[in-house]
């Protein structure tokens, strides 16, 4: 069920990412892009990044840690229920 303010509540949560994104340190973003948003597998991240697929995880953990520093508590975009 999709509703006007849950495609608006979207596109906040879209530009508070894009926000983000651009605030990370090069390699997390990259990490983010690749391997969240756009479904690459690790072997891809690892090549173009050129660090090893555990080093991929750890940058990937820490992305995700300050990405959630930064765009704060999802409740802001997305209604419960």
């Amino acid at each position: 069920n999709t509703t006007p303010s849950r495609v608006m509540a979207r596109g906040e949560a879209d530009s508070a990412m894009d926000r983000a994104l651009k605030e990370l340190p090069p390699d997390y973003a990259t990490v983010i892009k690749m391997y969240d948003l756009q479904g690459h597998g690790v072997e891809e991240v690892a090549a173009t990044l050129k660090k090893s697929h555990g080093a991929v995880y750890m940058i990937r953990a820490r992305a995700h840690d300050r990405l959630r520093e930064l765009m704060g508590s999802p409740s802001q975009f997305f209604s419960q229920g």
